[in-house]
């Protein structure tokens, strides 16, 4: 049997215009006790696909937008860290004498 043969079920006309289509939806039915189970899911209705698809795409835009928040608080937190830091290296400037800041080599 060639890859592209096609086993039709008795009383399955031969003129099915999308053998494939047909083939899915008898395996929703009459045939989902007659196939394997590893292979029912290349069976599954457009519908049910589209859900999964459509919860994929909603999990993943809800993460992102929840990294997006997490970034920006770490960027506000690290920026007040640096102010602060930079503030605290002025104020210690300030303080050094002039003589302390020249280095002899």
């Amino acid at each position: 049997m060639s890859a592209r043969s096609y086993h039709r079920p008795p009383g399955r006309p031969s003129s099915t215009p999308n053998r494939y289509l047909a083939l899915s939806l008898e395996a929703n039915g009459i045939w989902e006790e007659q196939l394997p189970p590893e292979i029912l899911p290349y069976f599954r209705s457009v519908t049910e696909m589209s859900e999964e698809v459509i919860g994929a795409i909603k999990f993943q835009h809800h993460s992102l937008l929840h990294l997006v928040d997490h970034l920006r608080e770490r960027i506000i937190c690290m920026t007040r860290t640096v102010q602060q830091t930079r503030d605290a290296a002025e104020k210690e400037k300030a303080y050094l004498p002039l003589s302390s800041l020249s280095i002899a080599f």
